[in-house]
């Protein structure tokens, strides 16, 4: 990162790829933490030293959905640094991150119609644009196949969905499913039985 007054701000001391939690307790593990929207721990300047990301009465925030910059750190030799630039701004790349969901099992089944039953576990990032679930009638059944098609997911939680189309007598398979800008992601499969229709009943004279 790079300040006008401040020079380069030195984030964190981890090299690795995946995601790293710091503990910030000496020069060896510093950096800064992000928790969803805020920014906590501390950053290095060669220039000012030490940068508090979360210090008291203050703290930095990042738009989830843009990126953006908010609020105010602190430098230990140069005060308050007000982390909001002025047009154009600079923001952060928010990586895309696929949702997950895990799936229930298939419940009010009958001749043609059941329930799906899902669990949205995480949003990812962004928020799911579509979400419900798929069957067919071979394993690993995905929204090229048949599916209900449920609105975008604001928050995570159990979901159903009414399948209806089916055949009596029939083996289906269901994933539950969610999409957003990071692609589709599914559950694991579950699968049920339709039921079969009752027997004709003639009447003979």
């Amino acid at each position: 990162m790079w300040a006008e007054n401040v020079g380069f701000i030195r984030l964190g001391t981890y090299t690795g790829g995946e995601a790293h939690t710091y503990d910030n307790t000496d020069e060896t593990n510093y950096g800064v933490n992000r928790n969803n929207t805020e920014l906590s721990g501390f950053g290095w300047s060669n220039t000012t030293g030490w940068i508090n990301f979360n210090p008291k009465d203050g703290g930095v925030t990042i738009d989830a959905a843009t990126g953006a910059f908010d609020g105010y750190a602190w430098g230990e030799n140069i005060g308050w640094i007000h982390f909001k630039g002025n047009a154009p701004a600079y923001n952060v790349k928010i990586a895309a991150v696929s949702p997950t969901v895990t799936t229930q099992a298939v419940s009010n089944i009958g001749e043609n119609t059941a329930t799906g039953n899902g669990n949205i576990t995480n949003l990812g990032t962004t928020n799911p644009t579509q979400y419900g679930v798929c069957w067919n009638t071979s394993t690993n059944p995905t929204i090229a196949n048949s599916k209900t098609a449920q609105e975008a997911a604001a928050a995570t939680g159990a979901f159903t969905s009414s399948i209806t189309g089916l055949s009596s007598s029939t083996t289906y398979y269901v994933r539950a499913y969610a999409t957003n800008t990071a692609g589709t992601a599914y559950g694991d499969e579950v699968s049920f039985t339709t039921a079969s229709p009752p027997p004709p009943v003639y009447t003979v004279t």
